[in-house]
């Protein structure tokens, strides 16, 4: 699913394409999968900088194995990502010793926001802290506005869901990519 825009608080369209990348327990085992990576994205004329690998939390249990594929995709340019924050197997620890770029907070911490001061409690201090390590901070499941205009306030760098867009076919990502829509930020 495309992922359109940075919580920005003045338009500064046309912002900068991010491919984002899910990358399975297998990609991570295989020691040739950075190097082919990087030779695929040069041969596409694609920036490795633009380039995020997204891991989630229980790949990254195995935190010495998983901080050298960081340290490599890091080498060629790569992001990484830690993706569905809050709801895998890893302990705070995760964030704290692997060098991530960033940490996209799970869905279901967006879900309830309209409704329960708790959950919005929580979802401030979550962006709190991953803040406070320097990392950017991704929100995913934004479907209505009053969602958007709550992790604005909280400085959250980028948000993700179907307010956005649904998974839609190439030849719409181009015409969105041209003319971006305004969500009123």
């Amino acid at each position: 699913m495309a992922t359109f825009g940075a919580i920005a608080k003045e338009k500064d369209y046309p912002a900068p394409l991010l491919i984002s990348i899910n990358v399975s327990g297998r990609q991570i085992a295989d020691p040739t999968f950075i190097g082919e990576a990087a030779r695929i994205a040069k041969e596409a004329g694609i920036p490795p900088e633009t380039i995020k690998l997204e891991i989630t939390e229980s790949l990254a249990v195995n935190i010495e194995p998983t901080q050298e594929w960081i340290a490599q995709a890091h080498e060629v340019g790569f992001k990484v990502s830690l993706d569905d924050f809050g709801t895998g197997f890893s302990s705070l620890e995760t964030l704290y010793r692997l060098d991530l770029d960033n940490a996209k907070i799970d869905q279901a911490f967006s879900k309830g926001l309209q409704n329960d001061r708790r959950n919005r409690q929580l979802l401030r201090d979550i962006v709190t802290m991953i803040r406070g390590l320097d990392l950017e901070v991704v929100v995913e499941g934004i479907e209505t506005q009053s969602q958007l205009e709550f992790i604005s306030a909280l400085d959250c760098h980028y948000a993700q869901g179907f307010l956005f867009s649904r998974s839609i076919p190439e030849e719409e990502v181009k015409k969105l990519l041209q003319e971006p829509p305004d969500f009123g930020m």
